[in-house]
């Protein structure tokens, strides 16, 4: 296997020319951003905006003609708002404070029909909620537009008699007009595994599904596949066309896979932590992608086939266990550092592949200079990427970052302009960070300064790497290495179990918006005793 250092934004061998495709740094501009509402109906979580979810659809007729977007509620909650959206305001060093605010067309509001709880697989962590939401209409063989609406739950390990699609009515706060739950199944009969469709749906162009997929122009999937396991997203693209007569519950709706993995044919790039929430297709022009927001983690876990604690003893693998002093959550399934991350999917790949795995992203595009989070605390960019839309008229990516602390619990939308300007792919990484020295150190810190990196054409940010493990990522030149002194408690920190450690190496890696990455700057020692340490350890 590669290391981590190798440059993740490829040109695959099997990728058509990249003059059809979208182009992040060519075709994507950031435009501006507005904040959802903060108001909260009642002490029950499923009803208050700081807890949202986040995964939208855009609604071209919504708010007057003017459009508006759909919203989901709380994680495990089958609850549904409409908003309208508001001015922008254009400057990335913005405060909450100065943002507009979408108004409230539709507040959160229940909308699975008594029944969205029911059913659920042994073994599920939490209550099914929704995860996601689009529209439908005539360009799906509907008689009038629709919300088509998936099911979404923590954690399934799969039944595969749980239906997870149904629609309702636009106007879901005069009306439900609910009808489903339904399934999918690609042959007819056999229903396909729900953890591998019960995340996010979006619609594709009628011309592209006529062609390529008898027509079936919603496309459902989810980063879970198979009994749980990770792999990648999939997609699976699904046929209505029922127009005012919709079919019977429990109804295997007709699927054509478009995309999945499997524990023999991940995703290039793709970290077991990875979630993608939503994905959306965009197209302007000639130009087609598949667009999907991606929390993008720099480093996998560690596993451990015995009960021991000790990573050194662990260098490649997965590790569960107590929290890494790195941090790393409660049971080392993260790959922090993330950074707020879109990740593209070329249509025309889906119809030449061979297999339904071959399909792989040729492009990720590092977001995080524009979320809110990254701006007040860098370094800390985390999961809080959410949903996507697009509304094609205006030629508009809309992405969520969802609520946080950083955010007072208000969840932003930022809001590209897509164009069809014309260019290639930059592969091009940025130059090695020079000259990094440690300016000042103790027992419990070491201070880091270097020269910085230059790159064609984006802003840059820094991997900082300690013994070989990346650990964070900065805008800055300079770092402040605080973890020493969990590391020396060794087994008599509160990080039980954990070795200690007297001797750090550090390195940087400078990494461009598109995840080009530089060699590494030299390395510097902090030795805080004669005990020998042993050679730096690379994760792969």
């Amino acid at each position: 296997m590669k290391l981590i250092l190798t440059t993740l934004l490829t040109v695959l061998p099997f990728s058509p020319v990249f003059a059809a495709k979208i182009i992040p740094h060519a075709d994507i501009s950031y435009s501006g951003s507005f904040a959802m509402p903060s108001s909260v109906l009642s002490n029950n979580k499923c009803f208050q905006w700081n807890y949202i979810q986040g995964n939208i659809t855009y609604y071209h007729s919504g708010n007057g003609g003017n459009g508006s977007l759909f919203v989901t509620g709380r994680a495990g909650c089958p609850t549904l708002a409409e908003v309208s959206i508001p001015a922008l305001k254009s400057s990335a060093s913005y405060t909450i404070g100065n943002l507009n605010t979408a108004s409230i067309l539709q507040d959160l509001t229940n909308v699975g029909n008594g029944d969205i709880n029911t059913g659920l697989p042994d073994g599920a962590w939490d209550k099914r909620g929704l995860g996601d939401v689009v529209v439908v209409g005539p360009n799906q063989g509907l008689s009038s537009d629709k919300l088509m609406i998936v099911t979404h739950t923590g954690y399934v390990v799969g039944l595969n008699d749980s239906p997870l699609l149904a629609s309702i009515n636009t106007n879901f706060s005069s009306s439900l007009g609910h009808s489903g739950w339904w399934k999918i199944s690609t042959d007819g009969s056999t229903a396909v595994n729900p953890s591998e469709y019960q995340h996010y749906i979006f619609t594709i162009p009628t011309a592209w599904a006529k062609t390529n997929t008898g027509g079936k122009s919603v496309v459902v999937g989810s980063n879970r596949q198979n009994t749980g396991g990770s792999f990648g997203a999939t997609m699976y693209a699904v046929g209505l066309g029922w127009g005012s007569t919709p079919p019977a519950n429990d109804t295997k709706l007709s699927a054509q896979k478009l995309v999945s993995y499997g524990d023999s044919h991940n995703m290039k790039k793709y970290i077991e932590s990875n979630t993608p929430p939503d994905l959306v297709w965009v197209k302007i022009g000639t130009k087609d992608s598949i667009i999907g927001t991606y929390p993008y983690p720099q480093r996998h876990r560690l596993y451990s086939e015995t009960t021991s604690k000790n990573w050194l003893e662990h260098t490649t693998g997965w590790y569960y266990g107590n929290r890494h002093p790195e941090g790393s959550g409660d049971k080392g399934y993260h790959g922090e550092p993330y950074h707020y991350t879109l990740m593209f999917y070329d249509p025309s790949e889906i119809v030449s592949a061979l297999h339904p795995h071959d399909v792989q992203p040729y492009a990720f595009y590092d977001v995080s200079s524009y979320f809110y989070r990254s701006i007040v605390q860098p370094g800390s960019e985390g999961e809080n990427i959410g949903g996507i839309a697009y509304d094609e008229s205006g030629h508009r990516l809309f992405v969520v970052e969802s609520p946080s602390n950083a955010t007072g619990g208000v969840a932003i939308v930022h809001v590209f302009d897509v164009s069809d300007a014309g260019s290639t792919l930059d592969t091009m990484a940025p130059s090695s960070p020079k000259n990094l020295q440690i300016t000042s150190s103790d027992s419990t810190h070491v201070a880091l300064s270097w020269t910085g990196s230059t790159d064609n054409l984006t802003s840059i940010a820094y991997i900082i790497y300690v013994n070989g493990y990346p650990v964070t990522r900065t805008k800055n030149t300079t770092y402040d290495y605080t973890n020493i002194d969990e590391w020396q408690g060794g087994d008599s920190s509160v990080e039980n179990g954990w070795p200690s450690i007297k001797i750090f190496m550090f390195k940087v890696v400078s990494q461009d918006a598109y995840h080009n990455q530089s060699e590494p700057s030299n390395m510097v020692t902090h030795d805080s005793t004669t005990v020998p340490f042993p050679s730096p350890i690379i994760h792969k």
